[in-house]
């Protein structure tokens, strides 16, 4: 099933769940998205027959995420649907690619106290703000502290708001810098040896170094990157009060980065976000790219 069939489907199920659909409409509709009339059939009695009858269906939980491009959230949907015995169906919801606009579609959704998700993923720097408008809950009892002692302390420090465990770590993601192995054969190992590494391949590509300048989180974790390559800081690691942003390394890293504006990434480089990014690295036209984890099983597929 293509996931343009997946989500109509999973729309179906939630409208038969939630009564806005009825028998009759569900079965044309799986049908006319490619299911036989006998796995119609199964799959409505699966769903309790709609319109809130006795209850005797799976449990609807709708997960909204961010923009997956990888199939991985589908995979484990399709698994856990496929594999649980809790009577509970799981429907995917995948979501923008720009993070703005994520958190944006969040906003509204909850202060709306819109029923359009139950479970949703949320950014490393989120948790106190949803926490603080009471958008979250409290997981500390729900989640042992025996299980939660299995994971990094540090994404577990994140997720906790006023003591209280309001998030549960998912993965654990990092920038990462891309080259073209067939133009580089020796990585930098730092910034000023990639602005020169850059340049001098400016010549075999459009672009020497693709980075998201857009204004969001992105840029801002470019930066800290950066700042970090020069010995700097946002704040005292041994006084989180205290803000070292403002110093000579600061200084020296957005000069570096303004300085790449321009020169090896184009004027436009100030609209791209993680996907403009990949798509100008997979295509060949960028010597270098900071991005995530996931663009690099998209990047060693064929054709890219």
């Amino acid at each position: 099933m293509f996931p343009e069939q997946r989500e109509a489907l999973d729309e179906a199920i939630v409208k038969l769940k939630a009564g806005r659909m009825n028998r009759r409409t569900f079965l044309e509709r799986a049908v006319a998205l490619g299911l036989t009339s006998t796995v119609a059939g199964s799959l409505l009695e699966a769903c309790g027959g709609g319109g809130g009858g006795s209850g005797s269906g799976p449990t609807t939980i709708v997960w909204q995420t961010e923009n997956d491009t990888s199939t991985t959230y589908s995979t484990i949907v399709d698994n856990y649907n496929k594999t649980n015995k809790d009577n509970v169906h799981v429907v995917w919801h995948n979501g923008p690619s720009d993070t703005s606009t994520l958190i944006t579609l969040y906003d509204n959704t909850l202060r709306a106290r819109s029923a359009t998700f139950d479970v949703f993923n949320i950014d490393v720097v989120w948790p106190a703000q949803f926490s603080s408008n009471g958008w979250t809950l409290d997981l500390s009892s729900r989640w042992p502290a025996s299980d939660r002692a299995n994971y990094l302390p540090g994404p577990i420090k994140s997720c906790t708001y006023n003591g209280a465990v309001v998030a549960a770590p998912m993965r654990t993601d990092l920038g990462i810098l891309y080259y073209r192995t067939d133009l580089i054969s020796t990585p930098p190992t730092t910034f000023a040896n990639l602005t020169t590494t850059a340049q001098s391949n400016l010549s075999k590509t459009k672009i020497g170094y693709a980075w998201q300048g857009i204004q969001g989180e992105a840029l801002v974790c470019d930066f800290v990157e950066v700042l970090a390559g020069y010995g700097g800081s946002v704040l005292d690691p041994t006084n989180s009060k205290s803000v070292t942003v403002n110093s000579p390394e600061g200084v020296a890293a957005l000069t570096e980065m303004t300085s790449w504006v321009g020169t090896i990434s184009p004027i436009a480089i100030t609209t791209y976000n993680e996907e403009a990014c990949r798509q100008a690295f997979q295509n060949g036209d960028a010597a270098f790219m900071r991005n995530w984890p996931y663009a690099y099983s998209l990047g060693s597929a064929s054709g890219s």
